[in-house]
């Protein structure tokens, strides 16, 4: 009985061995003498043939990617995009930045790739030549396009002192020195205001009041409006007065400040031209000065009286001229 169960577990066995011998043979085997009597036989399977194409396949795939990414003109910056400009020549600023990719890194590699190119040396360099930047970003788009951000400052006025003059932004900052002959900042279209004190300042810790600023261009608008043609050059005595002086294409000077503001000192300044100087008069006109509230002085240059209005609150009433005492009143608030 025990013999019947082991003869049907070794046909079992041949059964199987049968089916093994039946499958493909392995590729590339041989036998091996392992001893006198034993031999072993080894298979060497396809597996390491694909190994070797594996390696040579990846090897291909880098050095493609190597070739386009660094040698080939796929990444090859094409088109600069540049916004915000507002006073700066988007051509000047795009050629600038084309010199930038000229060349060669090592001898090798493009300056115009994507990859290579140096964007902040780029950035710091534009800061450098172009003072009117305030800030700047370049970033990269893939594959070959550069966008550069720009935000320019504001020229407000030319400030001059000492016989240097500096341009100013809308922070009260001095940016940089004046250059009238190229004019790339502004300069020749800005007002120009003369400080007579002569005081030694620092440009690096400059600070010009915004609103005395905003009061100097709302003072040229003001006269603009009213048909007053002045000098582009204002003047202060000293810049912490908050007198402004100006002299129109005819001769004679207007005194303002800011305390009092543009919009009433005009006001004050249309009541007296209109109701108490004459046309014959501004022939000889030197200087009306409308820096008080309650009084506007004029003088005349053939005239050593000075003149008072002696209600401003009443615009209607004619100067009154002749007063010592109003003319010393006048030179004290000097």
């Amino acid at each position: 009985m025990f013999n019947f169960f082991k003869k049907g577990s070794n046909n079992q066995n041949k059964k199987k061995s049968k089916v093994v011998r039946e499958l493909p043979k392995p590729y590339a085997c041989r036998k091996v003498i392992v001893s006198k009597k034993k031999t072993k036989t080894i298979c060497r399977t396809n597996s390491f043939y694909m190994k070797i194409a594996t390696w040579i396949l990846l090897l291909v795939f880098f050095g493609v990617t190597i070739y386009i990414l660094f040698f080939s003109r796929f990444l090859a910056v094409n088109e600069v995009e540049i916004s915000g400009l507002e006073t700066l020549s988007k051509q000047e600023l795009s050629e600038n930045i084309s010199s930038k990719m000229k060349g060669k890194i090592v001898g090798a590699f493009s300056r115009d790739n994507l990859i290579f190119f140096n964007s902040q040396s780029a950035e710091d360099d534009l800061r450098e030549n172009y003072k009117i930047i305030r800030d700047l970003k370049i970033s990269k788009k893939f594959p070959n396009k550069l966008m550069v951000k720009v935000h320019e400052r504001k020229s407000m006025l030319v400030y001059c002192v000492k016989g240097e003059c500096f341009v100013v932004d809308e922070e009260g900052k001095i940016f940089a020195k004046a250059d009238f002959n190229q004019g790339k900042l502004g300069e020749n279209n800005s007002i120009i205001l003369n400080d007579e004190s002569n005081k030694e300042i620092e440009t690096d810790g400059f600070f010009m009041e915004p609103n005395f600023i905003q009061f100097a261009q709302d003072v040229k608008n003001q006269l603009d409006l009213n048909d007053i043609i002045v000098k582009n050059i204002f003047f202060t005595p000293i810049l912490v007065s908050g007198d402004l002086r100006v002299e129109t294409e005819r001769g004679w000077k207007i005194y303002f400040n800011y305390q009092l503001g543009a919009k009433e000192g005009m006001e004050m300044l249309k009541t007296v031209l209109k109701n108490s100087i004459t046309e014959e008069q501004l022939k000889d006109l030197e200087y009306v000065d409308v820096r008080l509230a309650d009084k506007v002085y004029y003088k005349l240059r053939d005239n050593a009286e000075e003149n008072s209005d002696t209600d401003a609150e009443n615009p209607e009433i004619e100067a009154k001229t002749g007063e010592t005492k109003k003319e010393n009143n006048k030179k004290k608030n000097r």
